[in-house]
């Protein structure tokens, strides 16, 4: 085997790690020639700069400051509303190759993308999608629609990268990774605890996917059974076999354990506030400084898209394409659990404000993964103008974030 074979080898059996580090680096040298033609500047320094805006700062200045006990007496905002792992993070990262901040958050937030690009296309082909789906997955993380946000002092990277391998690690059974993942994400944002109740809908989908096999592999050996009595006698033997089957998901102390490992970041977290500002859930009541009332999630749809135009209607119509998305899991594609973590990353925010809804879209994987399946099966004219239409887009967003458009908050 000479040496074009070996690397034709290598980068097959590695595929999607390949194909992750070509859309990084071609997404990034877009992102700096936007940059260079906005600012007429070449210098690495600067745009690192104009990359980090809005809440890049307040993560800047938690990993500098850390957590004070009092709010700021001019706006009434706190650092408390931001969790610690990923400025901790950046901070620790820094602090060992001397980069600046916004510098440790660029070269951090693409190692996590490349990881979670690569974990997220084997996530898809392991639950059906196939290999053309894993690549457009990877393609639109890193080219697609507001991709900048894994290269800024944010945590989209960190929060998709634990996310997604809780979802792998869900899928395979290797319930003690999930905890570990799980724990690290409910310390990177609150949204994350959530990720417990996914489970149990994914051991019941796991029963209802085993008794559908042994029902099509009964019939295969024996022919259907249609006498009422027998049909009785099937379902009390599936209501039996579902109790044996949850007394063997509660004999496993992996996933026990895993499961209960989760909260732990966000627990911990409450008590650090709790000994600071007597408060445990201060990242709660500190969200009123940045004008989110809680009120029900559909009125506050409704009044954004009758605005017809501006932020919240632009947000709002995110937030309908989201639902659609999860409309599509629940009938298409039949994974409940991936609907049931878009429900609550759609519901949980849009409770106070339409804010950054297609930021947290960005980073919840499922709409991500769902969309790029959806367009794998498209046709090919179908899927070449969504491509285009979506880097064009891109463009769009790249140039309005670095004017400071208010609508890419």
């Amino acid at each position: 085997m000479n040496y074009m074979e070996k690397i034709k080898a290598i980068v097959k059996k590695h595929d999607l790690l390949f194909a992750a580090l070509v859309c990084f680096v071609i997404s990034r040298i877009m992102l700096f020639g936007m940059y260079a033609v906005l600012f007429h500047d070449v210098s690495p320094a600067g745009f690192i700069d104009e990359l980090n805006r809005f809440d890049a700062n307040h993560y800047h200045r938690l990993a500098e400051f850390s957590y004070r006990a009092a709010a700021n007496d001019l706006t009434g905002e706190a650092s408390w509303a931001f969790f610690p792992l990923y400025p901790f993070t950046v901070k620790a990262f820094a602090m060992l190759t001397s980069l600046s901040y916004e510098g440790a958050a660029f070269v951090l937030g693409g190692v996590f993308l490349i990881a979670a690009c690569v974990l997220g296309g084997m996530y898809l082909e392991m639950t059906g999608a196939g290999k053309r789906a894993a690549y457009f997955y990877i393609a639109f993380l890193n080219l697609g629609l507001y991709s900048f946000y894994f290269s800024a002092f944010y945590t989209e990277s960190m929060f998709l990268l634990l996310l997604t391998a809780c979802f792998y690690f869900l899928e395979k059974k290797k319930y003690l990774w999930m905890g570990v993942c799980g724990v690290l994400m409910s310390l990177t944002r609150n949204i994350g605890v959530f990720f417990v109740l996914l489970i149990p809908v994914k051991l019941v989908m796991d029963y209802m996917e085993n008794c559908h096999s042994l029902s099509l592999s009964a019939k295969g050996v024996s022919g259907e059974v249609s006498s009422s009595k027998t049909g009785s006698s099937k379902n009390a033997s599936g209501n039996a076999d579902f109790i044996g089957y949850l007394k063997t998901c509660f004999a496993d102390p992996t996933l026990i354990l895993g499961t209960f490992m989760i909260p732990l970041g966000l627990f911990s977290f409450m008590h650090y506030l709790y000994k600071l500002t007597g408060d445990a859930l201060a990242f709660v009541h500190i969200q009123v400084a940045w004008g989110r009332v809680n009120g029900f999630f559909l009125k506050n749809l409704i009044n954004a898209l009758k605005q017809i135009t501006g932020y919240d209607a632009y947000c709002a119509m995110w937030a309908v394409l989201g639902f659609y998305m999860v409309y599509m899991l629940i009938f298409k594609y039949k994974r409940y659990h991936e609907a049931l973590f878009g429900l609550i990353v759609l519901i949980l925010p849009m409770q106070s404000v339409m804010d950054s809804v297609p930021r947290y879209m960005l980073g919840g994987f499922v709409f991500a993964a769902v969309g790029m399946r959806l367009l794998s099966e498209a046709g090919r004219l179908t899927r070449i103008f969504v491509c285009l239409f979506i880097l064009g887009f891109e463009l769009v967003l790249i140039n309005g974030w670095f004017l400071g458009a208010g609508v890419l908050i």
